[in-house]
């Protein structure tokens, strides 16, 4: 009777090769193949390799052969629903082996002979010589059937057969992810293999299998002594890899072989000494764990600053992966827990199995769990929210497989450190074991570098030497520095005057120059009085500043720094003109005349420089007050980045080179000035000349040297340009997400409608504070509270009208674009900060779009409610501050609208602002904070008017004239997903869904604790 080989279809057999080869990849993603030049790509080929993990080795066989390969499996395996399928389409031969079935034990030679036949065909065919998958680090016993199907087929007149020893070592065969190397040994060529033995095939099959033996040893973990085996796990810790040992995804399994090989060594030639060492292992090793330790824990490799470091990176690290870990596990856990549950049904005894069963277990589970939650989320949230999360989920869910195994590794250092914190003595003992310990293994590590040299690593090229790398580094750094410095430089450098401008000075007649220059002489001898004046009250400021007397958040404060900003403009601005219009005083050949003109432009630029270097100086230690200095304000017409441009203007080379031009000028004429009566005497020109003294000193005390002073102020330059980028950068990811909302429910119309709107409309005065939301916006996840909006009700333009404001100069500027209709017709009546800016909006757009709202009217008079306005108006227009900070006015936030209108600190309400992130705000959720605190009180600052509450699970609106209901709003959770869990739970969800959650989180928590705790995570595919 002869078996009949399996003919399967070559595009069956190549769909189901190229399928399984990559869910293999997909669990053993650092696969590496060495050796595998020695394969043939073409003829007769018989792959020899050890059993370690079942049905995943042929595969491996297969990715390192890169040709189809068919395999002799046990004939159980065919009887296997869907695997046996698998296994047919592949190719595979049963093999009926007697711990199988001894009845079927005689079928056996039928399948060698069908394996042979293969071999005939010019094909490749793989056997495991061991007969059975084991965990055990050793080759097993080799069987003369590998042998036998190579000799049969060369007397069958074969010709090329080439039998292949592969070695397939696994970093850990049952973790998901983990390395695995395939070493293809040296091959035999049964050939001259024949030769060698005179043509006597039986002589020749006897030998070829010791020698396949021989073979597979030398490219597989293999240890002599099975007893052995817990040694090398301790040898891999104590003896690890050394620097100058080839690298890649495989070095651990590398160094464990070698140091398997190395243990066999000396076994074989000195027995007492490797079990002399052997004893002083396992007495180290027993030594650390009777103190609770293990032999990996870095308190015992490491100490000092090391070991502290490494471990407080390792906590920062868990702590900021902890939530996409958590949720990562969250989304799996289910699936994981039945693929765990399941692969434990159909696994074999030991680990020989636990990939493959994880694989055939988990890969229907998971597409099915994927699709489940897929068909729910697309259905529940909008679509770009849906596929966004499903496409994130893989990722976490890698993420979360190694995180509680290190996790529970960084807990184990911790006590450790803590157990040995007052242990010192019994610590150091340990690590003095530790290292005659790791002594005595070097000696035998430089011995059996005599007999076995170690692989030699690729040569690294010069370019990755480590003085190359030092010299790369700082030729890169180096060069970044000098771009920075000139893109800092290219930044500021511009002078104040225009070296070429300035006025003919030749050209004006003698009278009309004398009278002008008595006119500009006696204007500029108001300007140096006003400009000490100035540095007076600056300083006075400054201090009330730094005592805490003022305050950068109260607006009054900000305006006596706007009135000090004003006082140095304007005499600034008339300082410039007077360096502009005598620049050209060399034209003149009186030379009185041109003493005077330089005198005057020569004064007036160091009262400038003076006055500008006290200015940046005095400030520059402040960091809010430079804050405060920089920003625009056109209300007040000042410039945006005022102290940054005077900075910048005195670090120009430009201006610095006509400065000292003017110094060597003036330093070359000063004995003509007291001969022409126009030196310090002078009642009229004497205060120029203290003016230039007063420069000088203030120079020598403030200016520092020039090339320190172009590298600091171009630093701060390149410093603003990455800001203004990442603000840039962070504006429009912000944007992004609050444009986004997780579900359009009723096909993205709001919950409040036209009929709440009209009713809504009846109640509302101007003045009145303005509360919002709009459900599902990925943005209200960020946002503290319930409520993520607030905007300002200023009335009509009629409302406006009457109220006086028209003309009023902060409204003034904006009143033809408040008064025009919006896109749809709709009249704007707020005043809100949204991301497009300051902006003004309808009640149909801003209430009209949201799904629930309030308002809040301030118990104020007429007048008050109309200056608020007023000032409400004076910031349209600026930009939106995606940074949420109260200090900046340049930028406004929601809140902050209603907050500046109403004068901050200093005006008439106090607004409950808060630090947040370092950073003084107020979210919308403290106004309904505000109002309840403050409802019993006589003095309240603001009242409740109305509120319309959205509910998103009934769809319905409810308009609430009973402030119970508003204050209720503080507890309700900002995510839209979890409303109706804030109150009375019992009567919302009901005992059977309480019940329900309970058994949800009980199974999740209990899941996640047991095999987080147990380091399993990272086996789950």
């Amino acid at each position: 009777m002869t078996l009949m080989v399996p003919a399967s279809s070559d595009a069956k057999s190549g769909w189901a090769r190229r399928f399984v080869r990559w869910l293999v990849r997909r669990f053993y993603p650092g696969i590496e193949v060495a050796g595998g030049e020695r394969i043939p790509q073409s003829g007769p080929v018989l792959f020899c390799a050890n059993h370690a993990n079942s049905l995943i080795d042929p595969v491996l066989i297969g990715i390192a052969a890169k040709r189809p390969v068919r395999f002799l499996a046990k004939a159980p395996l065919f009887d296997v629903p869907v695997l046996g399928a698998i296994m047919r389409a592949l190719g595979m031969l049963p093999a009926y082996r007697g711990s199988d079935d001894a009845r079927q034990v005689r079928r056996n030679m039928e399948s060698l002979d069908a394996a042979a036949d293969i071999l005939q065909t010019g094909a490749a065919m793989g056997i495991f010589p061991e007969g059975k998958s084991h965990d055990a680090v050793q080759v097993e016993m080799v069987r003369s059937g590998a042998a036998r199907i190579a000799i049969q087929a060369a007397e069958n007149g074969t010709r090329g057969v080439t039998v292949v020893p592969i070695g397939i070592n696994y970093e850990r065969k049952e973790r998901f992810r983990s390395g695995v190397w395939v070493v293809v040994g040296e091959p035999i060529d049964v050939d001259q293999w024949l030769v060698r033995h005179d043509g006597d095939s039986r002589a020749a099959m006897r030998a070829m299998t010791p020698e396949l033996d021989r073979r597979l040893k030398a490219v597989v973990v293999h240890l002599d002594e099975p007893k052995w085996e817990p040694f090398l796990g301790e040898l891999e810790i104590l003896a690890p890899q050394r620097k100058d040992a080839p690298r890649g995804k495989v070095a651990r399994v590398r160094q464990r072989k070698r140091i398997a090989d190395a243990m066999n060594h000396f076994r074989a030639v000195d027995r007492p000494r490797a079990d002399a060492v052997a004893a002083e292992i396992d007495a180290y090793r027993r030594a650390v764990r009777a103190e609770g330790l293990r032999t990996d824990g870095p308190i015992l490799r490491w100490d000092g600053w090391k070991t502290f470091g490494m471990l407080v990176w390792q906590r920062v690290w868990t702590l900021a992966l902890f939530l996409p870990a958590l949720l990562g596990t969250l989304f799996h856990i289910v699936p994981f827990t039945i693929v765990r549950a399941g692969a434990a049904k159909i696994r074999a005894p030991g680990r020989t199995t636990n990939s493959q069963s994880l694989l055939f277990v988990g890969l229907p589970t998971y597409a099915l769990w994927y699709v489940a939650v897929g068909w729910w989320m697309f259905d529940y949230f909008s679509t770009w929210f849906a596929a966004t999360m499903l496409a994130a989920m893989p990722f976490l869910g890698l993420l979360a497989l190694g995180y509680w195994r290190n996790a529970q590794q960084a807990v184990w250092w911790w006590w450790h450190q803590v157990r040995f914190l007052f242990r010192r003595r019994r610590l150091l003992e340990l690590r003095a074991q530790r290292r005659a310990l790791q002594t005595t293994l070097a000696t035998l590590a430089a011995e059996y570098e005599l007999v076995s040299p170690r692989p030699v690593a690729p040569p690294r090229t010069p370019w990755t030497t480590t003085a190359r790398r030092v010299t790369i580094n700082a030729a890169v750094t180096t060069a970044a520095l000098v771009v920075g410095w000139f893109v800092g430089h290219w930044l500021w450098e511009r002078a104040v005057i225009d070296a070429d401008g300035g006025v003919d000075l030749a050209a004006i007649p003698r009278a009309t120059l004398e009278a002008r220059l008595e006119r500009d002489e006696a204007a500029l001898r108001a300007i140096l009085r006003e400009l000490g004046e100035l540095e007076t009250r600056a300083k006075r400021v400054q201090d009330d500043f730094s005592a805490g007397r003022r305050s950068y958040s109260n607006e009054t404060d900000n305006d006596e720094i706007r009135r000090l900003l004003l006082s140095y403009i304007n005499p600034r601005t008339a300082l410039v003109r007077l360096i502009w219009r005598y620049q050209r005083y060399a034209q003149l050949e009186d030379d009185r005349l041109r003493l005077r003109a330089f005198l005057v432009g020569y004064a007036s630029a160091s009262a400038l420089y003076d006055a500008s270097l006290k200015f940046v100086h005095d400030f520059a230690p402040d960091a809010p007050a430079v804050a405060r200095l920089n920003e625009g304000d056109p209300t007040w017409s000042i410039p945006t980045g005022l102290h940054s441009t005077v900075e910048n203007n005195l670090a120009s080379p430009s201006n610095r080179k006509l400065l000292a031009a003017a110094d060597q000028y003036y330093a070359a004429h000063r004995p003509r000035y007291e001969e022409s009566n126009l030196g310090l005497a002078s009642p009229s020109h004497g205060p120029f000349h203290l003016a230039i003294s007063r420069s000088a000193q203030t120079a020598e005390r403030l200016a520092g040297s020039t090339w320190k002073t172009e590298t600091v102020v171009a630093a701060k330059n390149l410093k603003r340009l990455v800001g203004t980028i990442r603000y840039q950068t962070q504006s429009s990811i912000s944007t992004w997400i609050g444009d986004f909302k997780i579900r359009e429910p009723r096909t993205g119309e709001s919950l409040i409608g036209p009929e709440h709107l009209a009713l809504l409309a009846k109640k509302l005065e101007p003045g009145d504070i303005l509360l919002e939301r709009r459900n599902w916006y990925v943005s209200n996840a960020f946002l503290p509270g319930y409520w993520p909006h607030a905007a300002l009700y200023v009335g009509t333009a009629d409302d406006l009208r009457a109220m006086g404001l028209d003309e009023d100069p902060r409204v003034k500027p904006h009143w033809s674009k408040f008064a025009a209709p919006d896109s749809d017709g709709h009249p704007h009546v707020i005043v809100e900060a949204m991301s497009e800016g300051v902006v003004f909006s309808s009640l149909e757009h801003s209430i009209g779009g949201a799904d629930s709202a309030a308002v809040l009217r301030p118990n104020l008079s007429r007048e008050e409610k109309i200056e608020a306005i007023a000032e409400a108006f004076s910031h349209a227009m600026k930009p939106y501050d995606f940074e949420f900070d109260f200090e900046s006015r340049d930028k406004l936030v929601c809140t902050e609208v209603v907050y500046r209108a109403y004068g901050a600190n200093a005006g008439p309400i106090r607004f409950p602002v808060r630090e947040i992130l370092g950073r003084r705000t107020m979210p919308a959720i403290e106004l309904v904070r505000k109002v309840k605190e403050e409802s019993a009180a006589d003095t309240a600052d603001l009242s409740f008017v109305a509120f319309i509450d959205g509910d998103e699970q009934t769809g319905e609106c409810r308009f609430c004239e009973d402030d119970a209901d508003f204050h209720d709003t503080l507890g309700r959770p900002a995510l839209t997903m979890l409303q109706g869990f804030e109150s009375d739970p019992l009567r919302r969800i009901g005992p059977f869904g309480w019940a329900l959650s309970a058994l949800i989180a009980a199974f999740t928590l209990g899941n996640l604790a047991y095999y987080g705790w147990r380091g399993e995570f990272d086996d789950a595919p």
